[in-house]
């Protein structure tokens, strides 16, 4: 029988592969009895209420039975509480004809006393019973008793049958979440935490989603961290009964492991009796991360409760201990979790702990840096400035001053934040700490719109004598992304390939440079060169041993990147849903907010964009925008949110896009031509207009920010490569080969103004204008565009030209549109005549004798 003709059959059916209403109905009729093992809230009571009502609803009217604690010391309790005539003729010395066995459905049977077992036992041995046992199967389930002996033997020898039920897996959860929920209400992110927060319950996963769904539809983040859950609440008694039958120890190991969130396991073990944190891990209330440190995550929710069932103050002297034994034994390490609660206990100034001052100075400061620097990723720039406040009473130091410029800028006070980094002195910095603030400097230099910030890092490091190569390479990848946001297309491509040359470039900065490189070879229509380069940087962001990405963050963001060039290219990456589900999935284990705000960004893309769904692309878009706190992470913002606009905009909510623009805050980032360029030709898709020929107009590049300097590496290095022919004012790559000029090859970003006019004596008006025309096509149109424009001219259609290039028709309709909206062509014959005109006179020019 389909599933769709057993819905027509009235068949109650349970959600999940192992738990089929029919089979186990079709075995009781059969004279089978059941067993239904499962951990609390694995859904093994809900499951035997549909065999009763599916058993019911057949004309076999099922006895129900409940098991109780409050009735294991009353002989036949739960079975005289039942009050069913039926289970009195099972008794024995009744001699009761029975034309069938009775149905008999008893949850929690493993509560049931001794008699009340025998006499089931005995009536299925008889015959005269079939019935179906739901029992508790949790591995360290404390003092609930597991499957009852009587039931145990029935099964070994053959006369029960015996279903362990399956933990929830991410694809179940999705289904109950939608039978809960609904599909269209809450984000890809949150159903991902809200799975992994259910611990494998169906209960609590439902409780989840019902005050995760009231969170979302007033507006608020479900998944925010801190959030704590309103008093008296279902969600909050199930989760209290969750860790009702954990001790004492465990309660307190839980609570610890939730405040040092990513611990590792060898120092946790430290202070924690290693067998309490595995029962713990067996449960399923702790996850181990699977990192070489094999980092400790407990759910905040779980770890809530269980500090709740702790006697006041327990656990404030549980972490005090910690403190005062870590800072005591300096040798053992501590990791970024203990780091965070010493300075918590320092900015707390409490008196149970050693003060900042009994610590030596170099202990004090990479505390006090580590803890800042976690404050500063997690978005709280107030916390981490606090820190480095305290830090530099006693002295200052470099990683001080980044992590205090991180903050000034996450609370907006750039220039405070650029003054930081200018009053550190590079020679005294070791290479790694050098290589961070190198790269947050670029970074910083994203939101100043002044002059001269990234001349002023050029000649920082120039001043100490700086040649280190891995060190120069930071500011060669802030200059692609610098040409990227000037939608330098050429540019960011030369310079960033040319980094990727480099051998003691650090990783980050190669997989940024690949990601670059690609991002501009898309915009410019060279899309396999660009999937290769992200799928290399993919390779680059590979443990050589597990094969797992080592950086989630990275792992996300060439998600983001590989599936719009996918999209882009016309081809479809079928993986690119399974790897980010499981990215995904890592990232709420930990509880990462940064990462969790990625992967919404990348399930916008994947999700919604790749698969043309706008109204997926709106919720993973606004949950996303939700959730970028982070400061390197907020400078995309803008351009996201113009494309929740645009998606808003295609779902033909155009009233919606309207106010949705009018929101965008992006003045701080105005400077920067692709943002006023996404603006326009988002308003432009409000109002189903084409783009201007001159949307907008810029008067910066990348040399504004990060001026070229004489070479910077001995042997051929990126800037030696510079000068051998890679230059913003390079007409084309170096070994490049065309045959007309190549529009994304020049120093023009898209949308800049056309050429000037020849002047007087080069050639008649109609010569001049038509090498205007030339020169204003090639300053505006990518290559691929001029391509598509090209074929137009010659009359091919979209159909035609899509199988010539071997794109998609929607692709090629894209570039036309495109192309039009740039030269200011009203229709495609008027693009033709453009281009035709254009090409004809560039290629005059080239020939001999040409003028």
């Amino acid at each position: 029988m389909r599933p769709s003709q057993r819905a027509e059959a009235g068949v109650r059916e349970v959600i999940g592969a192992d738990r089929s209403v029919r089979v186990l109905t079709e075995r009781l009729l059969s004279g089978e009895s059941v067993l239904l093992a499962g951990a609390f809230g694995s859904g093994k009571s809900h499951l035997a209420a549909a065999v009763a009502a599916e058993l019911a609803r057949l004309g076999h009217d099922p006895v129900v039975v409940h098991g109780s604690a409050a009735l294991r010391s009353a002989p036949y309790g739960a079975l005289d509480v039942a009050e069913d005539d039926r289970l009195e003729a099972l008794r024995p010395g009744e001699q009761v004809r029975q034309d069938a066995p009775t149905m008999i459905v008893v949850d929690d049977a493993h509560l049931l006393d001794e008699f009340s077992l025998q006499l089931l036992t005995r009536s299925i041995l008889r015959g005269r019973s079939a019935a179906v046992f739901a029992v508790g199967a949790d591995p360290d389930a404390g003092d609930v008793p597991g499957t009852p002996t009587p039931l145990n033997e029935l099964w070994l020898e053959g006369r029960l049958h015996r279903v362990d039920l399956a933990p929830l897996d991410p694809d179940t959860s999705e289904q109950l979440l939608a039978d809960f929920v609904g599909a269209g209400l809450l984000d890809s992110v949150t159903r991902r935490v809200l799975h992994v927060r259910a611990h494998g319950s169906r209960r609590l996963l439902r409780e989840l989603a019902f005050d995760a769904a009231a969170e979302s539809v007033a507006g608020r983040d479900p998944i925010a961290p801190g959030r704590e859950l309103p008093a008296g609440s279902r969600v909050g008694d199930v989760l209290a009964a969750a860790v009702a039958d954990l001790d004492d120890e465990q309660h307190r190991a839980l609570a610890v492991v939730g405040r040092l969130r990513g611990i590792a396991s060898a120092t946790a073990c430290r202070f924690i009796d290693p067998v309490v944190i595995d029962s713990l891990v067996l449960r399923g209330a702790v996850h181990v991360d699977d990192r070489p440190d094999r980092g400790l995550y407990a759910d905040p929710y779980l770890a809530a409760a269980s500090t709740a069932r702790l006697a006041t103050g327990r656990l404030e002297v549980a972490l005090d201990v910690i403190v005062t034994r870590a800072l005591a034994t300096p040798e053992h390490p501590r990791g970024a979790a203990l780091d965070r609660l010493i300075a918590a206990s320092w900015h707390s100034a409490r008196p149970s702990t050693p003060p900042p001052e009994s610590v030596d100075p170099e202990t004090r400061r990479r505390i006090l840096a580590g803890a800042a620097h976690s404050a500063n990723s997690a978005g709280r720039s107030d916390l981490a400035l606090a820190y480095t406040a305290m830090a530099r009473r006693y002295g200052d130091h470099a990683s001080l001053r980044l992590e205090a410029s991180r903050a000034r800028a996450g609370l907006q006070d750039f220039a405070a934040a650029f003054a930081e980094l200018t009053g550190i002195d590079a020679a005294g910095v070791a290479a790694a700490d050098l290589r961070r603030i190198v790269r947050w400097w670029g970074s910083l230099t994203t939101w100043l719109p002044v002059e001269g910030v990234g001349a002023s890092l050029t000649a920082w490091l120039e001043a100490s004598g700086i040649d280190d190569p891995s060190i120069l390479c930071e500011i060669e990848v802030h200059r692609a992304e610098a040409a990227c946001l000037a939608m330098d297309w050429s540019t960011a491509v030369a310079v960033a390939d040319a980094v990727l040359e480099v051998d003691e470039v650090h990783t980050l900065a190669r997989v940024r440079a690949a990601i670059m490189s690609a991002f501009a070879d898309t915009q410019r229509g060279r899309f396999e060169e660009g999937l290769a380069k992200l799928a290399a940087a993919d390779r680059a962001n590979r443990d050589p041993v597990t094969g797992r990405p080592v950086s989630l963050m990275v792992e996300l963001a060439l998600l983001c990147f590989e599936g719009g060039a996918a999209l882009a290219a016309g081809r479809a990456m079928p993986a690119h849903a399974q790897r980010l589900r499981a990215v995904t999935l890592l990232a709420a284990q930990r509880d990462d907010r940064s990462s969790l705000s990625l992967a919404g960004v990348a399930a916008a893309v994947v999700l919604g964009i790749a698969a043309h769904d706008p109204d997926v692309t709106d919720l993973e878009l606004e949950a996303a925008l939700r959730r970028l706190e982070r400061i390197e992470l907020a400078v995309w913002r803008p351009l996201l949110a113009y494309l929740r606009v645009t998606a808003l905009a295609r779902n033909g909510r155009a009233d919606d896009a309207r106010a949705a623009l009018d929101e965008i805050d992006d003045q701080l980032l105005s400077h920067h031509l692709i943002y006023r360029y996404s603006r326009e030709t988002t308003a432009a898709e409000i109002s189903h207009r084409p783009v201007g020929r001159r949307p907008v107009e810029t008067k910066t590049s990348p040399d504004t920010y990060f001026p070229r300097r004489r070479g910077f590496a001995r042997g051929g290095g990126p800037g030696e490569r510079a000068r051998a022919g890679v230059h913003p004012t390079s007409s084309v790559p170096p070994r490049a080969t065309v045959t007309r000029p190549d529009p994304a090859a020049t120093s023009a970003p898209v949308g800049a103004p056309a050429a000037a006019p020849a002047p007087a004596g080069q050639g008649s008006a109609d010569e001049a204008g038509q090498r205007d025309g030339a020169r204003a096509m090639g300053a505006v149109l990518t290559e691929r565009e001029l391509e598509v424009a090209l074929l137009v001219a010659r009359q091919l259609s979209n159909k035609e030209i899509a199988h010539q290039l071997y794109l998609s028709v929607r692709t090629v309709e894209s570039h036309v549109y495109t192309a039009r909206g740039k030269l200011g062509a009203r229709t495609r014959r008027e693009l033709g005549r453009i281009v035709a005109g254009a090409d004809e006179s560039q290629r005059s020019g080239d020939a001999p004798g040409g003028g």
